[in-house]
């Protein structure tokens, strides 16, 4: 997938988490992160990711 700003949807049918690496437009791979299912994150290129709550 590509893209620059935006929201990504996955379906991890009955997994309660997921392994995510971001490899950014620049060309940097970012680390191996375990995010937990059912929840939002935002992905910083920056190495950090943090929960985010959509009713905030």
């Amino acid at each position: 997938m590509s893209g620059v700003n935006g929201f990504w949807h996955f379906g991890l049918a009955g997994y309660e988490e997921a392994e995510l690496r971001v490899i950014w437009s620049g060309g940097e791979t970012g680390e191996w992160r375990t995010l937990k299912a059912n929840a939002h994150y935002i992905i910083s290129d920056n190495g950090a990711s943090r929960s985010w709550n959509p009713s905030r």
